[in-house]
């Protein structure tokens, strides 16, 4: 059974909950290993720069975001059962920084297409990116 969904979000979230203490560490949802804390160079071009991360010290993939970026209680819920994490795609995926929702603390393999009332998948435009980003909407 395929059930789609049409999400609709604020662009100007009130609150951000902080779902995982972002001090402590992550487990990786690959292997099992536990994670440590990185940061995005600040030569990042999507819109990450500086930005905190978990990597996996086992596979060392990348796990979650370390930060409170794109978590809003009105996001739908991972499987987890908490409020997910919105953000983009970058350049490179199709479509382009297409809005998406994921795990907000790498607990579970959630990923749900933020949709507009078309049932196309929203897109940010480039120029928006940063000051989305900065606001902690993505």
């Amino acid at each position: 059974m395929i059930m789609a969904y049409t999400i609709s979000f604020n662009l100007y979230p009130d609150t951000i909950i902080p779902t995982q203490d972002t001090d402590t560490e992550a487990i990786c949802l690959r292997c099992g290993g536990l994670c440590n804390r990185h940061t995005t160079r600040h030569s990042n071009r999507n819109g990450n720069a500086g930005r905190p991360y978990y990597r996996c010290m086992s596979c060392s993939k990348f796990a979650t975001w370390a930060d409170e970026r794109g978590k809003h209680p009105g996001n739908p819920p991972c499987h987890c059962g908490r409020p997910s994490r919105r953000q983009i795609s970058g350049n490179a995926k199709h479509p382009p920084r297409g809005v998406h929702y994921v795990c907000a603390n790498g607990g579970c393999w959630f990923y749900m297409a933020g949709k507009g009332s078309d049932h196309r998948q929203v897109q940010i435009s480039e120029g928006l990116v940063p000051m989305m980003a900065s606001l902690g909407i993505i």
